[in-house]
């Protein structure tokens, strides 16, 4: 058989080559068409939700937009930056570095944006085992800089990690605002690490001093979708939880998740979430104005509204019952006004299908938690703690707290261990109760609203 001609073939092959690229260019380009055109919708923020259904699809959308998102901080400069200092990286962030020159200072900063950026390469993120190891590589280096054992003297070893903190948190932040869903996650947790050295003396942590204010920001930008806010708003309560924040920071944070628990249409979930943080909180009030106890200002019009979901309400009650707090407050009232949820909440357990959902046993704890300590430690602390537990805790001399809890814990007991309906001698106690104790003023706080009347929804909250 005869054979084509070689120059025949050979052409055969780059015009191949040629459509085969100019397909390639194709794609490229309109790969980079929609990634320009995801990347314009993710820099405005949506327009008002009409109902719940819109809020929700729009909140789906930004986060499928984030989770597809591909941008790569971790370049081969980076890479070959820390690959050719990495054992001099290795050894300044265990030494530290008194004389600050620039070279050590350049070299220590190649090695932190390398550890940050490559939270944002979505190959290592696509590596299951990889992109966990590379967070507790950058967790360690946080954790282990300036060790006591290399840098005895405190005040040395807390002005080197207060440098080394100064050049990652730019990094950190930069990912919340150009990674995509995993690497914003990551940065909001690795803020967790950036722990000063204590002085002296032990004592909790404190946290270097913007980690608050890039927490409260992510809270309040409306282009961060509600999960990655949902992940600030876990971490806020890490940070109250292990750090010796000022009570200014405190209020900070009350404010944030107070207003972004005063926007409409937020999920059950995240609202709890934000909840969760607030009863971490131990400064009362606010510091400016009328100073109002900014959590129970808030958390009241929560607890009335019955549009919101019935657990979220239930939670709300216990936080008022566990949050910063002083003798200002009349927590008669807010005793009272747990006492009339917890009928309600009976009500809408009685009328549910599913009385097994675990939200019914939530709200039982949630409710009695509101009045109660939680543990013996609690118990024995409350006898010398400035910030005890619990409605009964609070106010062990008021009558009215007293008869709250008498008439109402049956029901949560029975909310809290049984799928069985509720006799109506259980909760009729409660709703008895708190029909006939009324106040006559439902003024809570001088600087505080009464509580409002309930909103619409009633029973509709109920999963049936």
């Amino acid at each position: 058989m005869a054979q084509p001609p070689v120059d025949a073939t050979e052409d055969a092959k780059k015009e191949d080559a040629a459509k085969a690229a100019a397909e390639a260019k194709v794609k490229a380009e309109a790969a980079a068409a929609l990634e320009a055109a995801e990347a314009a919708k993710d820099a405005q923020p949506d327009p008002p939700a009409k109902d719940r259904q819109e809020y929700e699809r729009q909140q789906s959308r930004r986060v499928l937009r984030l989770k597809r998102k591909r941008t790569n901080l971790l370049t081969p400069e980076v890479i070959r930056n820390f690959k050719s200092n990495e054992k001099d990286y290795r050894n300044i962030l265990r030494t530290g570095t008194k004389g600050r020159n620039q070279e050590e200072l350049d070299v220590l900063k190649s090695g932190l944006v390398y550890r940050v950026y490559s939270l944002s390469d979505s190959d290592i993120q696509e590596d299951p085992q990889l992109f966990p190891a590379m967070n507790v590589s950058l967790s360690r280096d946080l954790g282990s800089a300036a060790p006591t054992a290399m840098m005895p003297n405190a005040r040395e070893r807390r002005d080197f990690r207060q440098l080394v903190f100064n050049m990652t948190m730019p990094l950190l932040e930069q990912l919340l605002k150009e990674g995509n869903f995993l690497a914003r996650s990551s940065a909001l947790h690795r803020m967790l690490d950036l722990e000063v050295v204590p002085p002296r003396g032990g004592g909790r942590m404190e946290m270097f001093d913007t980690v608050d204010d890039a927490y409260i920001n992510v809270l309040k930008d409306p282009l961060q979708p509600d999960a990655i806010k949902a992940i600030a708003a876990n971490c806020i309560k890490v940070y109250l939880q292990k750090a010796d924040a000022t009570p200014q920071i405190e209020i900070a944070f009350a404010e944030a998740i107070t207003a972004e628990l005063e926007r409409p249409y937020l999920s059950a979930p995240y609202q709890i979430t934000l909840l969760q943080a607030l009863e971490f909180v131990r400064a009362p009030r606010a510091f400016a104005g009328a100073k109002p106890p900014v959590i129970y200002c808030s958390l009241v019009k929560l607890v009335a509204d019955r549009s919101n979901d019935i657990e979220v309400r239930c939670r709300a009650c216990r936080v008022m019952g566990r949050c910063g707090w002083d003798k200002q407050l009349n927590l008669d009232v807010l005793a009272w006004k747990t006492v009339e949820l917890t009928a309600e909440t009976a009500f809408l357990f009685n009328d549910s299908r599913d009385k097994t959902n675990m939200k019914w046993k939530y709200c039982g704890w949630y409710l009695y938690t509101a009045f109660h300590h939680e543990t013996k430690a609690e118990a024995e602390s409350a006898k010398s703690d400035d910030m005890p537990k619990g409605f009964l805790n609070r106010a062990p001399d008021s009558q009215i707290v007293r008869d709250a809890y008498k008439n109402g814990v049956a029901a949560m007991a029975h909310l809290l261990a049984s799928n069985a309906p509720m006799p109506a001698r259980v909760g009729g106690t409660a709703l008895q109760w708190s029909t006939q104790n009324k106040p006559t003023d439902l003024k809570f706080d001088p600087a505080c609203p009464p509580i409002p009347d309930p909103g619409a929804g009633g029973a509709a909250n109920a999963e049936n």
